[in-house]
């Protein structure tokens, strides 16, 4: 999509990407548009057509301070039923070692499957109870 074309213009082209389901150039329009109208009509179109890798790069290519993306990437993803790229996504950020991944991670962590979020609350329980090796 060339910037150059009007906001009108890139909607329509994303609504052809969707039809033609060609996620590459989706993950482009998300990664270089400035308008986060289009940001967020992209990451709506990687979530319905993508394969799990490219939402995966769809969400790591989020910027790490717009939760409001975040939430509504994982949200969207719950609802179309694909709880292991929100897990896969989310399991990520705890191993990170990047203090902003890890705060992203404690935020959303309300949305994770009970399976993900009983296994965070047992790291939380076994951090707390040994908190001198840490």
């Amino acid at each position: 999509m060339s910037s150059s074309a009007s906001l009108y213009e890139q909607v329509l082209a994303l609504q052809a990407c969707y039809e033609t389901r060609y996620a590459a150039q989706v993950l482009h329009t998300l990664n270089s548009s400035p308008s986060k109208l289009l940001q967020r009509r992209a990451l709506g179109v990687i979530i319905t057509i993508g394969s799990k890798a490219h939402v995966a790069q769809a969400l790591h290519s989020l910027p790490h301070n717009g939760l409001r993306f975040h939430e509504h990437a994982v949200k969207h993803l719950r609802r179309r039923k694909r709880p292991d790229v929100v897990d896969e996504f989310l399991s990520r950020l705890q191993q990170s070692e990047l203090q902003e991944e890890q705060r992203l991670f404690t935020k959303l962590l309300w949305i994770a499957s009970p399976k993900l979020l009983s296994e965070s609350m047992d790291l939380v329980r076994l951090l707390r109870r040994h908190a001198e090796i840490v």
